[in-house]
């Protein structure tokens, strides 16, 4: 989807509920379920996380999936899909974190550095958003994330990823 259709459709259903504006962008989006590319192109190992996480988070929040990338220090990091930044933000441990929306989804890149984009950018799929970070080893975390209704659903990662 171009930032155009998107905004025309944001402005289009502007009157309307958050999850009809989202609809166009969703589905958009889960047509790539299964063949979203990883944000590195090179790295040396892939790991999968999840953890009940039922007494850190709220009951919306029972699982947390994600990918733990280990790569070089530097290795450019890029965006899996078109979408609008809506978070840069820091977590001790994991430097810096970016949000990137795309309609009721949200894919998530952690431990980044050097970062090419801030909140409101527009970024195109591939586009360098930053750097792995030196921190952890070179470890990037990737998520998904289905946010509807005010509840976060953590989406099971490897349903959406395509490994070559």
């Amino acid at each position: 989807m171009q930032k155009s259709d998107y905004i025309g459709s944001a402005i289009a259903c502007e009157m309307e509920t958050p999850e009809s504006c989202d609809s166009a962008a969703n589905e958009s989006f889960e047509s790539l379920k299964g063949h979203i590319p990883l944000p590195i192109k090179s790295f040396t190992q892939i790991q999968h996380y999840s953890v009940d996480s039922t007494q850190i988070m709220s009951a919306s929040n029972p699982q947390i999936n994600r990918l733990i990338i280990d790569a070089k220090p530097g290795e450019l990091v890029r965006c899996a899909e078109d979408g609008e930044v809506t978070s840069v933000f820091k977590i001790p441990g994991n430097e810096m974190v970016v949000m990137i929306k795309h309609g009721s989804y949200r894919t998530v890149y952690g431990t980044l550095d050097n970062l090419k984009i801030e909140v409101g950018d527009w970024v195109s799929k591939d586009m360098i958003i930053g750097e792995v970070a030196n921190a952890e080893n070179g470890r990037m975390v990737f998520e998904i994330w289905k946010t509807e209704n005010n509840i976060n659903e953590s989406q099971k990662i490897e349903q959406w990823i395509e490994l070559q």
